[in-house]
C-alpha cells in the first residue's frame, strides 16, 4: 500500500502541475485587472479549468491502483490480488471467477463515473 501510496502521489502532483500549466493566462489576467484578489483569482480561474482535468486524473490513479494492487497481491504482495490467488491455489474457480468479475464491474464503475463527472464539470465551466 505504501508503494502505491508513494507512486500515486508523484503522478498525481505531476498531473496537477501540468493542468495548472496549461490554464488560460488570459482569464486570470483578466481577473487580475478588473482587481480580484489572489484568492479570487485561483478561485475563479484556476480551480474552475483545472478541476475536470485533476478529479479525472484523481479517478484514473484510483482505477489503476485497484488493478495494480490485484496484481501484485497474485504475485505475493497480499491486497486484493491475495484472496485472488488463494482462490486459484485452492481450485475454488467460482469464487475465483467471482472475485474477477467483481474487480471487472468495480473499475467499470469508476470508469463510467469519472467520466460521467468530467462532462458534468466541462458543462458547468
Amino acid at each position: 500500500m505504501l508503494a502505491l501510496s508513494i507512486y500515486t502521489i508523484g503522478y498525481l502532483a505531476k498531473f496537477y502541475q501540468e493542468a495548472i500549466e496549461a490554464v488560460n493566462p488570459r482569464s486570470l489576467e483578466s481577473l487580475w485587472v478588473i482587481g480580484a484578489s489572489a484568492i479570487q483569482i485561483a478561485q475563479y480561474g484556476i480551480l474552475p479549468q483545472i478541476l475536470p482535468l485533476g478529479l479525472g486524473y484523481t479517478l484514473w490513479m484510483f482505477e489503476y491502483n485497484i488493478r495494480a494492487a490485484s496484481v501484485l497481491g497474485v504475485v505475493g504482495a497480499g491486497g486484493i490480488g491475495f484472496q485472488l490467488k488463494i482462490y486459484i491455489d485452492g481450485f475454488e474457480y467460482t469464487k475465483a471467477t467471482t472475485m474477477m468479475l467483481v474487480l471487472l464491474v468495480v473499475v467499470t464503475v469508476i470508469d463510467v463515473t469519472s467520466s460521467h463527472l468530467r462532462h458534468r464539470l466541462e458543462s458547468m465551466s
